[in-house]
């Protein structure tokens, strides 16, 4: 299998700024140079953020964001989201859990308050 990667990713030529590399070093060479090339920042222009105007939120706002979600904000996003995907890490897909429903919530908060007093 590994043979048949390294067929497939094996370059024998390579055209770069219109001149013909065949030599595995010089291709490796010049693909290294034509990325360095094309991902080196060019000093000469930076992009100016300054004249944005962005709109800010209020104190209150950004207080809400650093509060604890409430239980229902938790259930209404689980409810909220697509059963029918692949399942996740535990091996459950979102449907299996949805379906647990009230009794998830119920186990779930009392497993918070013992571990976050």
């Amino acid at each position: 299998m590994a043979s048949a990667h390294r067929r497939n990713n094996y370059l024998e030529r390579i055209k770069i700024n219109g001149e013909w590399l065949i030599e595995e070093q010089k291709i490796k060479d010049g693909i290294a140079s034509e990325f360095q090339s094309l991902l080196s920042e060019d000093m000469g222009w930076k992009a100016d953020i300054g004249g944005l105007q962005l709109d800010q939120i209020s104190q209150q706002e950004a207080e809400s964001l650093e509060r604890p979600f409430t239980e229902d904000e938790i259930y209404v996003a689980l409810m909220e989201m697509n059963g029918d995907k692949a399942p996740g890490p535990d091996g459950f897909t979102m449907a299996f859990w949805q379906s647990c429903g009230s009794s998830l919530k119920r186990r779930f908060w009392k497993c918070r308050r013992l571990l976050c007093p």
